[in-house]
């Protein structure tokens, strides 16, 4: 029995839960939920143009470079080590913002700083201890792990924003910095200790790994390469769903408040979409789940330039690619545990989130030409769905070995 199974997995390793949870919802993955709330004071209070602070989130293209790297220190030296750091440098910038006080370059160096070092407070690093501790149940295992940022986020931001309007921008960025500084020491704590790992047991939760080709193994790996490409295709909506996708409805006829009110059905999707995941893929083949799950926003993004511009039918569109992107996240980080080298998980998981950010960059001028040529979103959605569903394919012919 599934429950029965995650029971006493939990039981055995509910630390390694428990940390790969705190960890990731006090790490970068708040960033952009904490900066929504941040940045309209932020460039207010020092006096910021708005289209020069758009800029500066050409830094978050630095993230993409970075996770491998940090995939693959994760690997060669624990989480316990690499997660300190990443932990002290999310406080810093946190820190650092509170004391801003000069020309929009300091930002971006924060920033900087944050998206890089921060990056290890992220999958690559943390997810690690769910996929060596949790088998028979991983998958919703890691659904609750990647689906904590998000709650935090839900709860958290408009705590945040009181905060803001009670005091000063500064003082909610310093209440962040503490946040992630006491939960993400909790999550260092309970990372288990390394310890002899008897026959049949899992392994250790926060071992070093040993030497085993890093990213030369997993290139070389006709299955990787497959997966990689997978990501590639699949990850292409994201540049609309991250910041268009309210005037995406808006193109369709919606007023803005209501456009506003269905968008938001979308990280409700996302919540519920990773949950679902993570029970589908412990029952059933993984590459099944991960094609249908990955095929969703197709289904949604034809639906919004279908003739049907209803509310019912526009809501159904964004929850299906609400629902694919949380489940994108849990599929990736399941799929890698269960075909590639565990010694070699966070370089893996870290290349594949890499190839999602990269997929979002390379899809904007894309975007852009679509918008720009008079095609509307409409050229772009028709587009992306061919994409997603040529990933989701390609997954099905994911052949080989899959580790219990």
């Amino acid at each position: 029995m599934p429950a029965a199974d995650f029971r006493a997995e939990l039981r055995r390793s509910w630390r390694a839960l428990l940390a790969t949870s705190l960890g990731l919802g006090s790490g970068m993955a708040l960033h952009p939920f904490v900066l929504n709330v941040l940045a309209p004071h932020l460039v207010e209070g020092m006096g910021w143009s708005r289209a020069d602070f758009a800029l500066a989130g050409m830094a978050a293209g630095l993230a993409v470079f970075s996770y491998p790297l940090v995939g693959r220190l994760a690997d060669r030296f624990g989480v316990r080590r690499i997660g300190s750091i990443g932990v002290a440098a999310t406080v810093c910038s946190y820190l650092a913002i509170a004391a801003l006080n000069g020309p929009l370059g300091w930002y971006v160096g924060i920033l900087a700083l944050q998206l890089t070092l921060g990056a290890m407070t992220t999958g690559p690093v943390f997810l690690r201890l769910v996929v060596r501790n949790f088998d028979r149940s991983r998958g919703l295992a890691l659904a609750i792990a990647v689906s904590t940022p998000a709650v935090v986020a839900a709860l958290g931001s408009p705590l945040l924003a009181a905060l803001i309007e009670a005091a000063d921008w500064r003082t909610g960025s310093v209440a962040v910095a503490i946040y992630c500084g006491v939960t993400g020491c909790a999550a260092l704590l309970l990372v288990p200790d390394p310890a002899p790992v008897a026959e049949g047991a899992p392994a250790a939760a926060d071992e070093a790994a040993v030497d085993t080709g890093g990213f030369r193994a997993l290139l070389v790996d006709p299955r990787y390469r497959r997966l990689l490409l997978v990501t590639v295709l699949v990850s292409m909506p994201l540049v609309l769903t991250s910041s268009q996708l309210a005037l995406v409805l808006v193109d369709n006829g919606m007023g803005m408040a209501l456009a506003g009110s269905v968008a938001g059905l979308f990280p409700a999707g996302t919540i519920a979409g990773r949950l679902l995941a993570g029970l589908a893929l412990d029952r059933y083949s993984a590459r099944v789940v991960g094609a249908v799950g990955l095929a969703l926003p197709a289904l949604g993004m034809l639906l919004i330039v279908s003739p049907l511009d209803s509310v019912a039918a526009l809501s159904t569109a964004v929850l299906l690619m609400g629902l694919a992107f949380g489940a994108e996240g849990d599929i990736l980080a399941y799929i890698t545990s269960r075909y590639f080298d565990l010694d070699n998980y966070g370089t893996a998981l870290g290349t594949l989130f890499a190839a999602v950010g990269a997929s979002a960059m390379l899809s904007a001028p894309l975007l852009s030409l679509s918008l720009g040529q008079g095609a509307g979103y409409t050229g772009f959605l028709l587009v992306a769905s061919c994409s997603v569903l040529v990933g989701s394919a390609v997954l099905l012919g994911l052949r080989g070995e899959v580790r219990r």
